[in-house]
């Protein structure tokens, strides 16, 4: 359903035309009331003769309540703009139409109010000044009616401008609800309250919350005082959460998971309609949904720009923001995020031209070009930087271009030939270690391996195709050392002056059997063990077949051992059995 904000200057008529339209008073507080203006957001809901409901937000009008309102409209896409007819345009409704203008808002109505205050022809005339004020903005096509909240002059045509405004966009399945109020109700606990868009809520939903990190479970959902088990996105909802801690306006409730927050944006900048041009200079309160954080800005070039807040926040690629002067209490401009935490180098002026020309095509589009820039980033980031996209190469966490892929695997490549160079007696590169050499997971190896035609997986040893591992026999170093262990007794692996390299290659082709962590026997050797193991009919000890071999117990151990471990004996307790 539509959610509709007011908008115009101070005692224009807002309030009173929604309680005329809906019969609902959203002047919510005793101080409003009192001084006849509205301080904070009211809301209030009405059912239109086509059987749909709109929600409104009727948000304050005067300067010094501006917060408030730009935290009434951060999160709307429809407008219900006031114009007084008596009064005609004043210096808020400037303010507010350069606001909305900023925030993207093109739909909804103009309503001039108090029209039974000046006669027909004045209404005709502002009608016309109106809609010259309009030209240029992203509400010049909305249709102008005179009313009258007293003499409800002019409903019926309000109603039915209502009722072209169309619904709000479709669901992307990422719930994001910035709080604009939050109350605690006995017997029930915290209840929040915002608008709801990018995706559904539903009861026992669980929920993160930022700034606080907690997540919390719907307990209960209520949409324009109507109890429900699921809202859909575009709508107002009073949330009752199980488990949520501090929260207050400005928080963001969105699904787990889909969080990420940032403290620098590459953003897409433009000045009100009331200012000459950017500037930089100056401190800033930026507001984001109704979120309003001190925000420090770096103009780029082409309209581009960095904004640093004082406090990471989870944006997307094309929300929304108002940049309002402390200094000068001004709203001097607003702007579009092009990419959350951009990266420290240059061509950012590059990247955001490409983004602002693909954002209004989606997320998979924008992710493509955050990824084609950045090469390699965390895939959780890369989707919720991007506003849901999951698109590229993942594995291990991590999302990587195409571009990036191919570098990758060149790279691999080559540090497996090296490898090959540097080590002709082994199979290849383990890869573990090509992994940690390209400094990515062991799953993003083994994908970079499959889809690489020059490389092969054999086990865990990457090899490049094609080449053959050297024969160790032909290996200058191993005829001496062989020698020396063509014995029952031989010299431990160090003493033998094996390399590890050899070793491994010696191990691998069945030239040596490694039966200790230092000794190593020729296969020849080992026969004659077995056969001196085997010539036992009954169970024997060490010490036994210490005397039959002719060794000592620092070989009978682990030569016994390793016939343990082979199957050739049975130990049980002291004594081992030979198996046939």
């Amino acid at each position: 359903m539509p959610v509709v904000a007011t908008a115009g200057h101070v005692d224009h008529g807002k309030s009173a035309l929604i309680q005329a339209l809906t019969g609902r008073d959203p002047d919510r507080l005793e101080e409003e009331k009192r001084r006849g203006l509205t301080i904070d957001l009211g809301f209030a809901w009405l059912d239109l003769p086509s059987g749909r409901r709109i929600s409104f937000v009727d948000v304050p009008g005067h300067r010094r309540f501006i917060g408030n309102m730009l935290t009434g409209v951060g999160s709307l896409n429809a407008v219900m703009f006031v114009v007084a007819a008596n009064e005609g345009w004043m210096p808020q409704s400037e303010e507010h139409l350069a606001i909305l203008d900023l925030l993207g808002v093109s739909e909804g109505v103009v309503a001039l109010t108090k029209a039974d205050l000046v006669d027909p022809a004045t209404t005709l005339d502002l009608v016309e000044q109106v809609r010259v004020k309009l030209l240029g903005t992203t509400l010049e096509a909305l249709p102008i009616v005179p009313v009258s909240a007293l003499s409800y002059r002019g409903l019926g045509e309000l109603t039915q401008a209502l009722e072209e405004i169309p619904p709000g966009s479709p669901s992307r399945g990422r719930p994001r609800l910035w709080v604009d109020r939050a109350f605690t109700v006995v017997g029930a606990g915290t209840v929040v309250t915002g608008t709801l868009v990018g995706g559904g809520l539903a009861v026992g939903d669980s929920i993160s919350i930022w700034p606080s990190g907690e997540t919390a479970r719907i307990r209960g959902l209520e949409t324009n005082d109507r109890t429900v088990d699921s809202v859909p996105p575009e709508s107002r909802v009073a949330a009752n959460l199980q488990g949520a801690g501090e929260i207050g306006r400005g928080s963001l409730l969105a699904a787990p998971g889909t969080l990420t927050p940032a403290r620098r944006w590459l953003v897409d900048l433009r000045p009100t309609r009331y200012e000459s041009e950017l500037i930089e200079r100056g401190s800033f309160l930026l507001y984001l949904g109704t979120l309003a954080i001190s925000a420090r800005v770096r103009l780029l070039a082409d309209g581009l720009g960095i904004v640093e807040v004082e406090q990471a926040a989870p944006v997307e690629a094309g929300d929304r923001f108002i940049l309002r002067e402390t200094g000068r209490q001004r709203v001097t401009a607003g702007g579009v995020v092009m990419m959350p935490s951009p990266p420290m180098r240059a061509g950012l002026v590059e990247l955001g031209q490409r983004l602002r020309h693909v954002l209004p095509l989606g997320p998979d589009e924008v992710a493509g070009e955050m990824l084609s820039l950045l090469g390699r980033v965390d895939s959780t980031s890369l989707t919720n930087w991007s506003g849901g996209s999951t698109v590229g190469l993942r594995a291990d966490g991590l999302a990587i271009s195409d571009e990036e892929f191919e570098r990758l695997a060149g790279k691999a490549v080559e540090l497996v030939e090296s490898h090959h160079r540097d080590h002709p007696l082994e199979a290849g590169l383990g890869l573990g270690a090509l992994a940690n050499s390209l400094s990515i997971g062991d799953e993003w190896a083994r994908l970079l391996v499959e889809r690489t035609t020059l490389l092969q997986l054999q086990g865990s040893v990457v090899s490049r195709v094609g080449i053959e591992q050297a024969q160790v026999v032909a290996d200058p170093r191993w005829p001496a050392i062989r020698a020396k262990l063509r014995t029952l007794t031989p010299p431990s692996i160090a003493e033998a002056g094996l390399p590890p390299d050899l070793l491994r290659a010696l191990s691998r082709s069945g030239e040596v059997i490694r039966v200790s962590d230092d000794f190593v026997y020729l296969p020849e050797t080992m026969t004659e063990v077995i056969a001196v193991i085997r010539s036992f009919e009954t169970p024997f000890t060490v010490s036994e077949f210490r005397a039959r071999a002719g060794v000592s117990r620092k070989y009978a151990v682990p030569l016994l051992e390793y016939a343990d471990r082979e199957g050739i004996t049975l130990r049980q307790g002291d004594l081992r059995t030979a198996r046939r």
